[in-house]
This record gives structure tokens, C-alpha cells and sequence, in this order.
């Protein structure tokens, strides 16, 4: 099991989707695979039952907080239509906190988690994240 995070600012829509992502059982990237190829590098590397959550963070000095956590139940890259065409997969989501972001304490240290889609390596904040359930 692998813990990754998302981002869900859309750049057609110039604003977040989170709650699309909740209400469609989804999670997308909104760049085209020609646009940020290892984005969906990484997007391929998730498999069922690896936990996903919905996360901001746009600068190292920023502090991380999720919005949303679920699991994935369809790693099928496709177009999902409801979610302005962008490609994504399909989420159980277990936990919204998307009026109420949840702070996870981290060092300031800069792990990949200003990128849209990234895998959480720091043990710490995946138990932070676990225990959010």
C-alpha cells in the first residue's frame, strides 16, 4: 500500500475541484500527458488500494493540508467527462475536509508535495494522514 497526493487546482477552471472530485468517486490531472508526462508516470504507478488524498500545498513554506482522503478502486487511466474531460481514476473517498482542511505537522522541508501528484515517503505525515480516518 502507498500513500499519494493529489492536487485539485484545475488550470481550465483557474480554481479547485475538489468537490467535483468527491461527487464524481475521482481524482484527475489537469494537464494533458503531452503537457506533464511524468505526472502521469507517477499516475500509473497507483494501484488499487493505495490511499490517495486531496491535498494543498503550493510552497515549501506553506503549510500541508488535506482536504480529502479515499482509496483507490480503479486505476484505469480514462477520460472522466464530468471532471471538465480530464483523465483520472476512480476513489472511494472515505474522508472529506474540504470546508475544513486538516493541517498535517511537517518539517518545512520540500518533498514533492507542491507538485499535483506525488507519493508521501515521510512516515510521519502518513500516519498524521491514517489517523485522519
Amino acid at each position: 500500500m502507498k500513500v499519494w497526493g493529489v492536487g485539485a487546482y484545475f488550470p481550465e477552471k483557474e480554481g479547485d475541484i475538489t468537490k467535483e472530485c468527491l461527487k464524481e468517486n475521482a481524482v484527475v490531472i489537469g494537464f494533458k500527458e503531452e503537457e506533464k508526462p511524468k505526472y502521469y508516470e507517477l499516475f500509473r504507478s497507483i494501484k488499487i488500494g493505495d490511499f490517495i488524498f486531496i491535498k494543498t500545498r503550493f510552497m515549501p513554506t506553506q503549510d500541508l493540508k488535506v482536504k480529502a482522503i479515499g482509496v483507490v478502486v480503479d486505476n484505469q487511466i480514462r477520460t472522466i467527462p464530468e471532471l471538465y474531460n480530464a483523465k483520472g481514476i476512480k476513489v472511494r473517498w472515505i474522508e472529506d475536509f474540504s470546508d475544513t482542511p486538516r493541517k498535517i505537522q511537517k518539517e518545512n522541508e520540500h518533498d514533492g508535495d507542491t507538485r499535483t501528484i506525488y507519493q508521501e515517503m515521510n512516515e510521519n505525515v502518513i500516519k498524521q494522514i491514517m489517523n485522519l480516518l
